[in-house]
């Protein structure tokens, strides 16, 4: 009777290193996942870094952009504005020809 609660115990001891093992087996698995993951994540945190300082660069220069179009549209409307009144003026004879001096001195 004895031998037979050793040869069990010994069984369940097999048992039980089997199962240790293959946790153990299964553990170092995770773990190499678990790097592979980190790695990833180091990776993509410095893209997304990279990418957010791009965005703001490209929001600076949106800005700039937004400023110089306005200039420009101001300097447009005044240069129109300008031509309009050199046609008028082309228009005139030498009773009203003032007006020309008077749109010289603005453009300049």
């Amino acid at each position: 009777m004895g031998g037979n609660y050793e040869k069990n115990m010994y069984n369940q001891l097999c048992e039980l290193m089997e199962k240790v093992n293959s946790l153990e087996s299964a553990h170092k698995e995770d773990r190499k996942e678990i790097h592979r993951l980190n790695c990833r994540v180091d990776s993509l945190t410095k893209e997304n870094q990279q990418l957010r300082a791009t965005v703001k660069a490209q929001k600076q220069e949106l800005e700039q952009l937004h400023l110089t179009c306005e200039t420009l549209q101001k300097e447009n409307k005044i240069l129109r504005e300008d031509n309009e009144r050199m046609k008028r003026i082309l228009g005139n004879d030498s009773s009203n020809s003032s007006n020309l001096l008077h749109l010289t001195d603005r453009i300049s």
